[in-house]
């Protein structure tokens, strides 16, 4: 797919967190940036986006 949007990210720069969504997988992501400590010198951290290229399914089917 040459257009496809591979994630989304949104900030909230008031309580400092990220969240993303990838094409993969639709379920929100949270990272808490005041629990990284940015003062050190650190080595890059990488990191898959998605642990597996796959999402849950939630069943919602009522109780008849």
């Amino acid at each position: 797919m040459r257009s496809s949007t591979i994630w989304t990210t949104a900030y909230d720069t008031k309580n400092l967190v990220m969240e993303y969504h990838t094409m993969h997988n639709r379920r929100l992501r949270q990272v808490d940036l005041k629990k990284i400590d940015f003062s050190k010198p650190q080595t890059l951290v990488r990191m898959p986006l998605d642990q597996k290229k796959e999402q849950d399914i939630e069943i919602v089917t009522p109780k008849m």
